[in-house]
């Protein structure tokens, strides 16, 4: 499906070099990396969430890292070894001290409501990093932190954390929370069209939507998308045609009393009219009044 952001924009279907590679890694992604097998002896993904050892390098016990670096957003913004810890996936990272994630152990990790409560606790974690807040467990639903503001910006100009977000759904969908990955995309939909983490568009276009799994909710997602465009373009006709009728109402408002003041001078020159009239009788009565008052005076 053609993704646009307006009518007079259409996005083509013809793909760059850099989106072919993003649509070669997604492929591979959803097709659950063919000919990738487990090593039964890989198993510190598994014991990291099980808090038996640290995230290396320089890094905690998975619950330490939940209850200590949550908030401290420049050590989250600038160490770069934890996120692999906390949402491995079946590729490898750019931290050599991080192990890919086996099959295994994303089922042991799914199988086990401890473990999956300590993720769960991650994602918490990375959201409000970036400024958002899971508002349901159950659905997955999230919404704006009151810190969105701040976070929002940083998120918008540091694109590492872009390819963090494609490393956290790839991760949900290796432990079966495919349903959350929806809803943080709808998210970032919704606020896309308020304006909103424009600068993570080709990330959102080319990863976030992409890794969902099925092709019926990419689908979905797609419609969704043209559903808050034609929304935001109504909005903005409907504003455009408020503004036209208020300013129209100033024009008329302003014609009538410009009427208003044009009849208001005419009435004044009108009485100013009478009045020298009467003046210039009253003179005209004086004056015969005067010439005639020695005839009077000699009679």
């Amino acid at each position: 499906m053609t993704f646009r952001l307006g009518k007079s924009n259409p996005r083509p279907r013809r793909f760059s070099s850099p989106e072919m590679s993003a649509s070669h890694d997604v492929e591979r992604y959803r097709q659950g990396y063919p000919g990738l097998q487990d090593n039964p002896e890989a198993d510190r993904n598994l014991m990291f969430y099980q808090g038996k050892i640290k995230s290396e390098p320089m890094g905690d016990l998975i619950d330490n890292i939940h209850k200590e670096w949550h908030g401290d957003y420049k050590r989250l913004e600038i160490h770069h070894g934890y996120i692999q810890w906390l949402f491995p996936i079946r590729e490898m990272g750019m931290n050599w001290d991080s192990q890919p994630l086996q099959k295994f152990e994303a089922n042991k990790i799914k199988a086990s409501p401890e473990l999956m409560e300590r993720f769960i606790r991650s994602y918490r974690l990375m959201l409000d990093f970036y400024g958002m807040v899971l508002e349901n467990e159950s659905t997955g639903k999230i919404k704006r932190g009151s810190n969105y503001r701040d976070r929002y910006d940083n998120l918008e100009n540091r694109a590492h954390n872009w390819l963090r977000i494609t490393r956290i759904l790839k991760c949900m969908g290796e432990l079966g929370l495919e349903h959350y990955k929806i809803k943080f995309i709808r998210h970032v939909l919704r606020e896309f069209w308020e304006n909103e983490l424009r600068q993570c568009f080709q990330s959102l276009k080319n990863y976030w939507i992409p890794v969902i799994k099925s092709k019926d909710e990419r689908e979905k997602i797609y419609a969704y998308f043209e559903e808050l465009r034609a929304r935001n373009e109504e909005k903005g006709e409907t504003k455009g045609k408020k503004e036209n009728g208020q300013q129209s109402g100033k024009e008329q408002s302003g014609k009538e009393q410009s009427g208003k003041e044009h009849q208001h001078s005419d009435d004044a020159n009108a009485q100013k009219s009478t009045s020298e009239k009467q003046q210039e009788a009253d003179r005209s009565q004086e004056q015969s009044s005067s010439e005639s008052a020695p005839e009077k005076q000699t009679g």
